[in-house]
């Protein structure tokens, strides 16, 4: 492959916190490595999108190999009426992480808005959605789409998916890192790899000057913070 394996980011994670923590500073296990690798990942990910990842041509090699596009159906069962009115329900894939661009019926623009923009305006007819342009709110895992009384029959989705945790070494079963227990490669742009390395031995830095507080164990749970985003 090209870029670093998952046992070489581990190696140059350690030198690097070797190199800037002090003798006698505790070491991490290789389930903990993967997790502060897994979160140094998440964190380059999560500042990339908030700064703009079309921004120039780094930024975008950071998430491309995380994007994906579908078109979903009302036919297939893919999209559901909602119970709000002239709405429906779609189910995104667990994965999703943030969506990039959004039209519903092949043609017709979707402009992501705030429940509260949604109830102050859905009965003045001069923000209430449209032919040219619907609304989306955010539901949990899923998207609702309020049309101006038209069916929606497609929806047509670019969006960034979660990546896949780092896992260095072999894990069993019970220590699994979101199901993941074999070594699994980092899948973002061999050009982002060694900056994952860096960022990793930094918050291993971090977490042993801060012990209170940071407890590596409870770096899983800190994963929820970045759940769907959307463009809102």
């Amino acid at each position: 492959m090209i870029g670093l394996t998952a046992p070489q980011m581990w190696y140059e994670a350690r030198v690097m916190y070797e190199a800037i923590a002090s003798a006698d500073a505790p070491g991490y296990t290789p389930r903990q490595w993967s997790m502060l690798l897994t979160q140094a990942q998440e964190n380059i990910v999560m500042e990339t999108l908030r700064l703009g990842f079309d921004f120039d041509e780094l930024r975008r090699r950071v998430v491309h190999s995380l994007l994906n596009t579908e078109t979903l159906t009302l036919e297939e069962g893919q999209i559901e009426e909602y119970s709000l009115p002239n709405s429906y329900s779609i189910n995104l894939e667990e994965d999703y992480l943030h969506i990039v661009k959004d039209t519903a019926n092949h043609s017709v623009k979707v402009k992501p808005v705030s429940y509260d923009f949604y109830h102050s305006n859905i009965e003045n007819p001069f923000e209430s959605p449209y032919k040219r342009e619907f609304w989306r709110l955010l539901g949990k895992g899923s998207v609702i789409i309020i049309t101006d009384g038209s069916e929606l029959t497609n929806y047509d989705i670019t969006y960034i998916e979660r990546p896949e945790p780092i896992v260095v070494a072999e894990l069993s079963a019970q220590t699994a890192i979101e199901e993941y227990s074999d070594i699994t490669h980092c899948k973002l742009d061999h050009s982002i790899h060694r900056q994952i390395t860096i960022e990793a031995a930094k918050l291993a830095h971090a977490y042993t000057n801060n012990q209170i507080g940071y407890q590596i164990q409870s770096m899983e749970s800190n994963r929820s913070r970045f759940g769907p985003q959307s463009q809102e």
